[in-house]
């Protein structure tokens, strides 16, 4: 455990005061450089969790899973021939309810994350892969989001496009019961 308390400074021509910068830590942080590194060489075990880490560290497990998510850049897997897209509700993202996440319907393993499922957010992300990688996805399966079957057409120009039977069924449900409350209403 280190006590460190940081230097006051006066400018003896404006007197104004300022802190002397710390050794230990980021601007802004209170774990030490050395916690954060001891975090992350931890999280690289598979069978450590946030949870194990925080208690390990005396952090929180929001403290560990932000150390990171701050730290850590995971890069995607390559677009599947079978791509399906979906979202997620997001309690904690600052850029939309929802997060869009991409998954491989062979093997079911994610894609991809996205922050949001924002036509822009959507069209940003699969420009920045090459034609050539988006024109071997041979099917592209979503709900009946709109911005899904746009972005899909636009993006994968070799793709059928296609909606999931579960969102088929639920709308063909939900179109049946507002005809039927219509002819009881009348």
């Amino acid at each position: 455990m280190i006590n460190y308390r940081a230097r006051r400074y006066r400018c003896p021509r404006c007197h104004k005061t300022f802190m002397e910068s710390n050794p230990f830590t980021v601007a802004g942080s209170r774990i030490s450089l050395a916690t954060v590194y001891n975090i992350l060489e931890d999280l690289r075990k598979p069978n450590m969790t946030f949870r194990d880490v925080a208690e390990r560290y005396h952090v929180s497990q929001t403290t560990a899973a932000h150390v990171f998510d701050s730290f850590v850049s995971i890069s995607r897997r390559p677009l599947p021939e079978y791509l399906l897209i979906d979202e997620v509700y997001a309690f904690k993202s600052v850029n939309s309810k929802y997060v869009c996440v991409l998954v491989d319907f062979k093997t079911q393993n994610i894609v991809d994350v996205l922050p949001s499922r924002r036509k822009q957010t959507l069209m940003d992300y699969f420009f920045s892969i090459p034609l050539e990688e988006r024109k071997n996805v041979k099917i592209v399966s979503f709900d009946m989001w709109e911005t899904y079957r746009i972005v899909s057409k636009i993006m994968f120009p070799n793709a059928i496009c296609a909606t999931d039977h579960f969102h088929v069924k639920q709308e063909f449900g939900r179109k049946i019961d507002r005809v039927r409350i219509d002819v009881m209403n009348k």
